[in-house]
């Protein structure tokens, strides 16, 4: 099928549905069952599959139950899920500031772990400010190991807006910052 780019990249997909020369890795994935939404490929073996047939080389995820629950839990589940599909899985490594005395045990474990591309932040989920101090150790760890650090990002939030983010990062030079969703709500489109 012929189409108006001129790549390589474009026509493999066009002619695949895939690119093995532009492999995808996915960089905000939810790993497993989640009560709150509908993740009809959150079971391990139907992401697998979702992956092989998108053309997903590897995905970066996050357990709910790190998120939502018992970080610690949460973190050692997605550990296991790494060392059984080693190069399909990487682990963000789940922080939530309303646990501090997780936080610095944490932040021990992580540096033993393997398989983590970095940490996540979920402010708005855990109703405290990016710029909140409680976040201060994990983002000077991020800072001081040159961590990617993906937060969930949206617009006109109090807890992790594009602005915050912006003033965390001046803060932090040195860590990654991904945003989550992009800022949804911030972005003004002209009509």
């Amino acid at each position: 099928m012929k189409t108006a780019y001129d790549s390589p990249i474009v026509q493999e997909y066009m002619e695949r549905g895939r690119s093995d020369a532009c492999p995808i890795v996915d960089m905000h994935g939810h790993l497993e069952v989640f009560g709150g939404l509908y993740l009809p490929s959150a079971p391990v073996e139907r992401m697998r599959a979702t992956m092989s047939r998108c053309g997903v080389r590897m995905i970066v995820c996050a357990p709910h139950a790190a998120l939502f629950g018992d970080p610690n839990q949460g973190n050692a589940r997605m550990q296991e899920i790494i060392d059984l599909y080693p190069g399909e899985f990487l682990g963000y490594w789940s922080v939530n500031p309303n646990h501090p005395d997780m936080v610095s045990e944490g932040l021990r474990s992580f540096e033993t772990s393997r398989g983590f591309a970095g940490l996540k932040l979920l402010p708005d989920y855990h109703t405290c400010a990016l710029t909140d101090p409680r976040y201060a150790e994990a983002l000077s760890f991020a800072n001081e190991h040159r961590l990617l650090v993906l937060v969930h990002t949206w617009g006109g939030s109090p807890f992790n807006s594009p602005q915050l983010l912006y003033e965390v990062a001046r803060r932090y030079p040195y860590a990654q910052f991904l945003m989550g969703h992009s800022g949804y709500g911030d972005v003004r489109i002209k009509t």
